[in-house]
């Protein structure tokens, strides 16, 4: 009796790798279908974002087309008159709300002992106010720690003598400008006034305040 001994010959599992092998595939095919989508995605998105920008730029065009045209149609003596008009108003509405007891109590509160404030002149100019004093001190060191103490206050920005003069009596005669900004314009964050003093329309002044 013929017997075979088949214990040599390897055995594959094959049904377990094609297995293998579908799965791969699926998966293949799955991140493939994936990737198209996505591509057909940002395609229209691109495609939709580039018209709405061609929309938005025309829209500009045209708005800017517009804009001219009726530039064009403003006679500009009529412009200058309109904002000759509107500068005019915000200057009565700053003096309106312009509030001189807190000023006062600003100057007072700083006033050295040997320094008497002759006369204080607010000016308004596009929102802004300015502030010139007019002091006299008995030494020019005096009249500097005045300023000092008025700068501390946060009231008054840009503090400047634009003008000192020795007088008969021996006391000293400066003039300082100064932008103002009121307590209320500080609480706010209003950003400071850069509009000088001496630029501005006096509206008043108070004399012979002395402390």
């Amino acid at each position: 009796m013929l017997r075979l001994n088949l214990s040599t010959r390897p055995f594959y599992n094959e049904r377990g790798l094609h297995v293998g092998l579908g799965l791969a595939g699926l998966v293949l095919a799955v991140v493939t279908a994936l990737n198209g989508w996505q591509l057909v995605s940002l395609s229209s998105r691109q495609t939709m974002l580039a018209g709405q920008a061609a929309g938005d730029e025309a829209r500009a065009a045209d708005l800017r087309r517009q804009a001219q045209q009726v530039r064009a149609t403003v006679q500009q003596d009529d412009l200058e008159q309109v904002l000759a008009a509107a500068r005019e108003a915000n200057v009565l509405i700053d003096r309106r709300t312009f509030s001189w007891t807190e000023l006062l109590n600003q100057i007072e509160g700083t006033l050295p002992p040997d320094v008497m404030l002759q006369s204080v002149q607010p000016g308004f100019s596009d929102g802004r106010v300015g502030v010139k004093l007019i002091v006299i001190g008995r030494r020019i060191e005096d009249i500097d720690t005045f300023m000092r103490r008025l700068e501390k206050t946060g009231a008054f920005r840009n503090l400047i003598s634009v003008d000192e003069q020795l007088l008969e009596s021996g006391d000293f005669q400066a003039a300082i400008q100064s932008d103002y900004v009121a307590t209320a314009a500080r609480e706010a964050g209003d950003a400071p006034a850069s509009a000088a003093a001496g630029d501005a329309t006096p509206a008043s002044a108070t004399d012979g305040v002395a402390r």
